[in-house]
């Protein structure tokens, strides 16, 4: 599935934005968004949308024992893992358009389940 951001030209201009090359602290919303988050300290998180990761390595700076950014871009969880790459954290190139409910059959349910995170189905084209 190609998105926007798949896009040569869009990716080019991402690329130049503050808030890609800085990071938190150059967006503009980060002043306001970083005071809502909770603890984050042993906890597992799901970023969706993750991007560069940005929100992934803050996560894994405020002691999230696990973090997991999923992108529908491939190009953005390249960029990810080349600038915010933490033994906490692991990158997918996956949606989430249909989380499973139940435990999947291939799941490490000692694992995976434990920490609260479900397989989810990805379906290439664009969502039911």
């Amino acid at each position: 599935m190609n998105t926007i951001y798949d896009d040569k030209n869009f990716f080019e201009s991402y690329a130049r934005m503050a808030r890609s090359k800085d990071g938190l602290e150059a967006a503009g919303e980060w002043h306001q968004l970083r005071p809502l988050f909770p603890p984050l300290q042993g906890k597992s998180v799901l970023d969706l949308g993750c991007g560069y990761g940005w929100h992934c390595k803050y996560a894994a700076a405020q002691g999230a024992a696990y973090v997991l950014g999923l992108d529908l871009s491939l190009q953005m969880i390249e960029e990810a893992c080349k600038r915010n790459s933490s033994p906490e954290i692991t990158y997918r190139f996956s949606g989430a358009y249909r989380p499973q409910t139940a435990p999947h059959p291939n799941a490490d349910t000692d694992g995976d389940h434990k920490r609260g995170i479900y397989p989810c189905t990805y379906r290439g084209g664009s969502a039911p």
